[in-house]
């Protein structure tokens, strides 16, 4: 059986790369806004092909151009220590790469990104009741403030990268 917040960290990646939030010319599926009272038309046929292509992960991947691999996206509970504890930024440029490259620099062996502009640095392993439960991939889906293309953690969900071993090799598993 799984807790309430298991099934809210339970979530099917899109596989449909189409524009779903913000100011959209049309409607998801190609559908235009119309005014209504009356019903809407259907429309079968704008012209776009809508492709179903792989689920479209919610995280930034770094593997060719830093060579540090997406880890997980971790609790990072309100009111307790921080899961990643060695150093913190939060800038309202902030990207995955921002925060991979001050982790770098500074020599750390974890880099966090979270709630868009936060930035955490850190050499402990993840403790496990931090990880998501095996199936689960939790909800580090926010846009960086310096990249809405990126993806830079949740409310209390920290995306963690670690640098690969071998950087000719490194994929996120």
């Amino acid at each position: 059986m799984r807790s309430d917040e298991d099934m809210q960290a339970c979530k099917i990646d899109p596989r449909v790369n189409e524009a779903t939030t913000g100011v959209l010319p049309t409607l998801p599926g190609c559908n235009p806004v119309q005014k209504g009272p009356e019903q809407a038309t259907q429309h079968y046929d704008c012209g776009a092909v809508t492709e179903i292509g792989d689920p479209i992960l919610p995280y930034t991947d770094v593997t060719k151009t830093l060579g540090w691999r997406y880890v997980a996206c971790a609790k990072d509970p309100a009111g307790q220590e921080r899961t990643l504890r060695g150093f913190e930024a939060d800038q309202q440029d902030m990207t995955v790469t921002k925060c991979v490259n001050l982790c770098k620099a500074k020599g750390f062996k974890y880099a966090g990104v979270e709630y868009k502009s936060q930035c955490f640095c850190g050499n402990d392993d993840i403790p496990k009741d931090r990880m998501p439960k095996e199936g689960l991939t939790g909800d580090c889906s926010l846009p960086c403030a310096g990249d809405g293309s990126q993806f830079c953690g949740g409310a209390a969900q920290i995306g963690v990268y670690t640098a690969c071993e071998n950087a000719a090799n490194c994929s996120n598993e």
